[in-house]
């Protein structure tokens, strides 16, 4: 259904700019919302639109790249695992089809890195599974990492032949090397003797320093590489000392390289460092430190380990750096060599002065004030609730109650409820079952003496924790027990009186069928029965009910679940639901008619009929939960029938009866109403209601701010509006494509911060659009997420695109220091950059002078020495004689040059005669006043160059810059 959102009546063959565009789209798609289906069709249909020939193989390249794409955002481990199956496949294909192929070296080394993914997703299903699956998933992950690395032994031989590399193969060279580094180490670490692949992967990886250069991010990211090397080879040697000491040896010097230890070293350092280039450095500490305080401590250097532990801390309080996931795995290791330390903290921790010490005394002796003073596990235990904190519903969540655990049993700790409940939460995510019990047992006591409010918010819980543990292992009648006491003895809390009144009925019938017609435990059972009743819990109807969610939800048995719903009775309170329920069912086994009869018939019928009122709020409750999903699915199946109509008027006009008012009548259905409204904003899209589609997609906006179909629903709409905008383009109408692109703008910016990891083409695309308007700070804004994201994934588009967009960005803001400081890795002499980019660089260096006619404001540049200014100089001169002389550019480069000159003499005099000589032949050429310049410019071709300098501005100037000099 959703791919068809996009589709629409079969149109010209696209341009191959418009391909790239819908290509763009697709991997969004897939990257940001994980619609891998959707990104498939969205492709599938370019292709049926027809293709030029030389976009075939980038079509069927970006088809491979959805799979990986896709599947790295997966969050299901099977689908995930599938995904990177079907992705390998296809790049497999591709490199088997398309040998000669342009996109050939770009889908090999895409196979290489996918392959590496999947390794990694493999190890992780390794750590879940058990048994004979095990070995199963052991020896494909080696069958992964043996055809990747052939695969990289040989691209590496191919691009280490190359007499000539380009700056391109020379990265890709060394993204192989790494990979081929990490992947051996992998190999070794899955095989019973893996001497020979470790040895292998520190070669790679020492040619690989030698080849990029001591000190680049390749050779740093080597460097973990060999940390991890020798780490793991550690952890499976008998005699692990050396191997622990050279793996410390090569994090610390990635960490010292990085952000040196010395405050006074960084500090002098980071005057000269962009945010960008201090938030890359941070990511090399996130990298290391893992490896680097695991070493230290293995190696015995405690106080050592310590202090590299706060220094990462210290450093991003400090500097106020973003974690990544990798980064608060490093700080658990910060708190985890904290807690074995054993040792104190002293200083103000919350402004990054913090430092270990091995004695309280040592600490007390540093004169640190009574508040400024810690144990190292009271830290530790608050860094583990900060990750906690941040990461709620992810696997880091699971590590920090894990740590949390270990820091609340140790002995003497005096810890509050709810920390007790994270770490016993934290042991019963791990399948800890019984450390998880004797945890929530702690909370329990913690909980005595307390007052009811706060007996009531976690007694309930904590036992229903209690009796699924008690269940996981087999101990049916002590879960009972469990589960009774909190809906009896702790009852308070509405939801969990609930599930425990549920569980203990659930958990009395296990009993009851193990140990048949025992009286106590028949009293028992009829006392479930009676509790269950008491909370609306399971009588026999809801009992059936369940039963037919369940193999409807879970084992998508759609037909048993017809049946089991078919035996609840119509007097019961949940007839309502089973109705609907079933004609989903008829739904999900392909029978939309004899789903959409039923549909209709339940709203616009049974509910309205008088001898179906109710009055009970119970059954009214579930007879709103029934009508959402009634109504949902008329939208969806009405949705579905107007697609395949094409545009017929009155299929779409019946999505917007279905549907127009869901997110009114049914606000608390929060995955739905979202959906639906994004089928109501299409359906007005698809009969040109574009006002409507506005007011619906601004009400999931305010309403759904965080949802996924609201962010894919922006994109869908900026994709209406770009072809509205072409149009209006194409009719002259200039006022209105402004308007529009106002609007695709914003709708983008919605989809793109609507997930924490917008693709970079939707990123470059909003920049763009932004640059384009004019709205300068707005540019920065998304160039700068850009850089921060994507330089080290994307080394070519920074440098190419996004680097100088936001060195212009910021130069149209006059912020020139910042423009300099990013425009000059790409102005060194050495590489060359565009045009445009060029006289950027040559304005940050020299400034110049704006204003209106008359007015001659100087806006200052932040060149520094003669070589800079020498180098401008020289980019302005050669930049004049390959235009078209006593042309209006052409007179506009020559100020530039002249005043460059000028301004190079307020530092050294001599260069003065240097602008007074330039402007000079040009007033012999043109007489005393410049004539001839306004009137080039007032003919100037380039509309924007000719209003830049209207009214006489240019000529002006000259006369102005003249009278400086001569």
């Amino acid at each position: 259904m959703a791919c068809a959102i996009l589709s629409g009546n079969a149109t010209a063959q696209k341009s191959d700019a418009e391909i790239r565009d819908e290509i763009a789209f697709a991997r969004g798609l897939a990257a940001d919302w994980t619609f891998v289906d959707l990104a498939e069709q969205v492709l599938s249909n370019v292709k049926a639109e027809g293709v030029s020939s030389a976009m075939k193989e980038e079509l069927a390249l970006v088809t491979c790249d959805v799979f990986s794409v896709g599947a790295k955002n997966e969050q299901d481990k099977e689908r995930r695992n599938e995904l990177y199956e079907l992705s390998l496949q296809a790049y497999e294909d591709f490199i088997s089809d398309h040998s000669y192929s342009v996109f050939l070296p770009q889908a090999e080394a895409a196979l290489v890195d996918t392959s590496a993914l999947y390794a990694r997703s493999l190890e992780l299903a390794m750590d879940e599974a058990m048994g004979a699956e095990v070995q199963v998933l052991r020896d494909k992950r080696l069958e992964v990492l043996g055809r990747a690395v052939e695969k990289t032994g040989d691209l590496i031989s191919e691009l280490d032949a190359e007499s000539e590399r380009t700056e391109a193969q020379s990265r890709e060279l060394y993204g192989l090397m790494l990979n081929r580094g990490r992947m051996l180490t992998q190999m070794a670490g899955t095989q019973e003797d893996g001497s020979y692949n470790f040895d292998q992967a520190i070669i790679t990886l020492e040619n690989l320093v030698f080849a990029a250069g001591d000190g680049t991010p390749y050779a740093l990211r080597a460097y973990v590489a060999i940390g991890d090397c020798y780490t793991a080879q550690a952890e499976s040697s008998v005699k692990p000392d050396r191997l622990w000491d050279n793996a410390a040896n090569y994090y610390e010097a990635v960490v010292d390289m990085a952000i040196p230890r010395s405050s006074s070293t960084w500090e002098e350092l980071s005057q000269d460092l962009t945010q960008a280039d201090k938030d890359l450095r941070f990511l090399f500490l996130e990298l290391a430190m893992d490896g680097l305080v695991q070493a230290q401590v293995n190696s015995g250097r405690t106080e050592l380990a310590c202090t590299w532990a706060l220094h990462y801390y210290n450093i991003q309080r400090r500097e106020g750096f973003t974690f990544s996931p990798k980064g608060y795995i490093s700080l658990l290791a910060v708190a985890r060599t904290l807690l074995d330390s054993g040792g104190f903290v002293g200083g103000r921790s919350a402004e990054g002065k913090a430092q270990w010490y091995a004695t309280e005394d040592a600490m007390v002796a540093d004169k640190h004030s009574k508040r400024n003073r810690q144990t190292a596990s009271d830290m530790a235990l608050r860094i583990a609730q900060r990750v906690n904190e941040d990461n709620r519903g992810n696997t880091l969540q699971v590590k920090a109650q894990k740590l949390i655990s270990l820091v609340v049993n140790q002995p003497g700790m005096a810890v509050a409820p709810d920390v007790l409940f994270d770490a016993a939460q934290g042991e019963y995510y791990e399948r800890n079952y019984i450390a998880a019990v004797s945890g929530f047992k702690r909370v329990l006591a913690a909980l005595e003496g307390e007052e009811s409010a706060r007996r009531i918010e976690f007694g309930p819980k904590v036992l229903w924790h209690v009796g699924r543990c008690y269940q996981k292992t087999g101990r049916h009648l002590e879960a009972a027990m469990a589960f009774m006491e909190g809906c009896t003895l702790w009852q308070g809390d509405p939801e969990f009186d609930s599930q425990n009144a549920q569980s203990f009925y659930r958990a009395m019938g296990e009993v009851r069928r193990a140990a048949p017609g025992q009286e106590a435990i028949e009293a028992l059972y009829a006392q479930s029965e009676t509790l269950a009743a008491t909370f609306g819990a399971k009588d026999r109807e809801t009992i059936l009910f369940s039963q037919g969610e369940k193999l409807r939800r879970q084992e998508k048995d759609f037909a048993g679940a017809i049946a089991k719903y078919a035996e609840v009775s119509t007097g019961s309170e949940y007839y309502e639901k089973a109705l609907v329920n079933t004609a989903v069912c008829r739904y999900r086994l392909g029978d939309s008619a004899t789903a959409i009869k039923a549909f209709d018939d339940y709203v616009d019928v049974f509910v309205g009929d008088p001898k179906n009122a109710t009055s009970s709020p119970l059954a009214l409750a579930k007879r709103k939960e029934a009508m959402a999903t009634a109504s949902f699915y008329r939208t969806l199946i009405a949705f579905q029938l107007a697609e395949q109509s094409g545009d017929a008027a009155a299929a779409w006009e019946r999505v917007l009866t279905c549907g127009a008012n869901y997110h009114l009548d049914f606000p608390e259905q929060d995955v739905l109403s979202p959906w639906t409204m994004s089928m109501v904003m299409n359906a007005n899209l698809r009969i040109a209601k574009l006002e409507g589609a506005k007011a619906i997609h601004a009400q999931m906006v305010e309403l759904y701010p965080e949802s996924k179909r609201t962010g894919a629903a922006s994109l869908q709409f900026y994709d209406t509006l770009k072809a509205d905008r072409k149009a209006a383009q194409a009719a002259g109408d200039g006022e209105g494509a402004t308007a529009l692109l106002r609007e695709m703008v914003r709708l983008l910016a919605l989809g793109n911060n609507a997930t924490a990891s917008p693709s970079f083409a939707n990123l470059r695309q909003e920049s763009r659009h932004w640059i384009e308007l004019l709205d300068w700070a707005a540019a920065e804004t998304v160039l700068q997420r850009i850089a921060a994201r994507y330089a080290v994934e994307k080394p070519d588009e920074m440098a190419r695109y996004i680097v100088p967009d936001l060195g212009h960005a910021l130069l149209a803001q006059k912020k020139v220091a910042e423009a300099h400081q990013v425009l000059l890795p790409l102005n060194d002499g050495v590489k060359k950059p565009g045009k445009q980019t060029l006289l950027d660089y040559c304005r940050s260096v020299s400034g110049w002078v704006e204003g209106a006619v008359g007015v001659w404001e100087v806006v200052p540049g932040a060149g520094e020495d003669d070589a800079e200014f020498q180098l401008v100089v020289d980019s302005l001169n050669a930049i004049c004689n390959a235009g078209d002389k006593w042309e209006c550019e052409w007179y506009s480069h020559k100020f530039s040059l002249a005043y460059a000159y000028y301004q190079w003499g307020q530092r050294d005099s001599r260069h003065l005669a240097s602008a007074k000589r330039q402007l000079g032949t040009l007033r012999d050429e043109l007489g005393a006043t410049f004539g001839g310049i306004e009137s080039s410019c007032k003919e100037a071709s380039d509309s924007a160059l000719a209003q830049a300098y209207s009214g006489d501005i240019l000529r002006r100037r000259f006369i102005k810059l003249w009278d400086a000099v001569k």
